[in-house]
């Protein structure tokens, strides 16, 4: 599977840069028309490429199957840049730990895509120096307990992503639990739907 980048910024990027993660955001079963998948958002911050407006450094990010098989685009980042994993630590891995790692982000522009692409995460070298973070971390995970606060802050346009996935779906039918016709006018849980405060 190929990293998808999405680049808030319209600027060519290009290069090797020092980054702080600082989003793993599950966006749970993701379904289209020939399969449904688990996939993984992640977000790092890059501190020494600043935005123009000067409102804190840029970031980049990309998207993964929630797989952890040793063939997995997931798999493969990891490892090259915390390091081999075993059977174990794998299938055990607590992705909320990478937030706040530093790594060196590799990013540059491609043909297949008018957006420049997330090509390489390794490990830092010993003596890199990496700023405080600055970017409020994005971290949610698509699972129950459900976990509304933070939900709640994650961009809105996560969000709809999360709205689409099988785990939202079957929470919010757990939140607004079918009524009987009198207390509910006759609404369903998809009429519901509309009146989600988040």
């Amino acid at each position: 599977m190929s990293l998808k980048i999405l680049l808030k910024q319209p600027e060519v990027l290009s290069g090797t840069f020092v980054a702080r993660c600082c989003g793993v955001v599950d966006l749970g079963t993701q379904s289209t028309e020939l399969e449904s998948k688990q996939k993984l958002y992640i977000e790092w911050e890059l501190p020494n490429v600043r935005l123009k407006k000067g409102n804190g450094p840029r970031t980049v990010s990309a998207w993964y199957n929630q797989s952890m098989h040793e063939k997995s685009s997931l798999r493969k980042m990891l490892e090259s840049w915390l390091g081999p994993l075993s059977v174990e630590e794998a299938n055990g891995y607590d992705l909320t730990c990478l937030i706040g790692k530093v790594a060196m982000v590799t990013v540059g522009k491609v043909d297949w895509s008018e957006y420049p692409q997330v090509l390489a995460v390794v490990a830092p070298p010993e003596d890199t120096q990496c700023p405080p973070a600055e970017t409020v971390g994005k971290l949610f995970e698509c699972t129950e307990p459900w976990d509304d606060f933070s939900f709640a802050g994650l961009p809105d346009w996560l969000k709809r992503i999360v709205e689409k996935s099988e785990e939202y779906q079957e929470h919010i039918g757990k939140k607004y639990p079918a009524r009987e016709a009198e207390e509910t006018g006759g609404a369903t849980v998809e009429d519901l739907k509309d009146d989600i405060p988040f």
